[in-house]
């Protein structure tokens, strides 16, 4: 998690949770997977705001990706601040 202090304002939050979702009907399992309920889901590397899930996979991106993407919310939280 990264957090950046902004006194009064609140402050600006970036989290990746590990997210569990339930495998797609269509997915293909193995014979241990259909037995153990806990293996029968997948898990997405979403991320979190103050304000809550963002509802996105960052699962695969670069540390350049991430990069930007962290910078890229740090500059609508920067700009919501300025426009209260």
């Amino acid at each position: 998690m990264l957090r950046a202090e902004h006194g009064e304002e609140g402050d600006f939050v970036y989290a990746v949770r590990a997210v569990p979702h339930p495998l797609p009907a269509f997915a293909l399992v193995d014979s241990a997977r259909k037995r153990d309920d806990r293996r029968r889901r997948y898990y997405r590397a979403e991320v979190y705001l103050a304000g809550g899930g963002r509802g996105y996979d960052i699962y695969g991106y670069d540390s350049e990706q991430v990069i930007a993407d962290v910078i890229a919310h740090y500059d609508r939280y920067r700009h919501f601040l300025t426009t209260q």
